[in-house]
């Protein structure tokens, strides 16, 4: 794409932008990257429809436009596990959440309270939380709880 843009190949760029938001979409899925794909595959429309539209390539600018409605219909769930939470950090998340404390936490999954210390340290890390009071409305502005 680079390449094309540099040289000035504008139909190429255009037909180019097009075939990589169709691979994102179709292959690629829109989840991955927290949804970075979803929004790479918009630009890349985006960036289509101008070129064609700038040099009148009627074909070019309605296979964009029907991709586009694909996309925009497109569901995208929540993630499994948001912001890149593992099981045991989700886990945690959950029992923190309900207001227990690290030595509950450990006691109640058998680990230390060093581990519980260093996953909790993790979520706000991974969550951008300052403090279990964040976390806790993290957990259930996401669903989590």
């Amino acid at each position: 794409m680079k390449f094309c843009h540099r040289a000035g190949y504008l139909p190429e760029l255009a037909r180019v932008c097009l075939d990589y938001a169709e691979f994102l979409i179709d292959t690629v899925g829109l989840q991955s990257s927290g949804n970075s794909n979803h929004e790479k595959a918009r630009m890349l429309l985006d960036d289509n429809r101008g070129i064609s539209s700038d040099l009148g390539m009627p074909f070019l600018l309605e296979r964009a436009n029907s991709v586009a409605e694909r996309l925009n219909t497109t569901s995208m769930p929540a993630p499994a596990n948001p912001d890149g939470l593992n099981t045991r950090e989700m886990e945690i998340l959950r029992l923190l959440a309900s207001g227990k404390t690290n030595r509950e936490i450990a006691e109640s999954l058998f680990i230390s309270l060093k581990t519980v210390a260093n996953h909790v340290t993790n979520i706000f890390n991974k969550t951008n939380c300052a403090n279990r009071v964040e976390a806790s409305n993290y957990a259930h502005r996401t669903g989590i709880v």
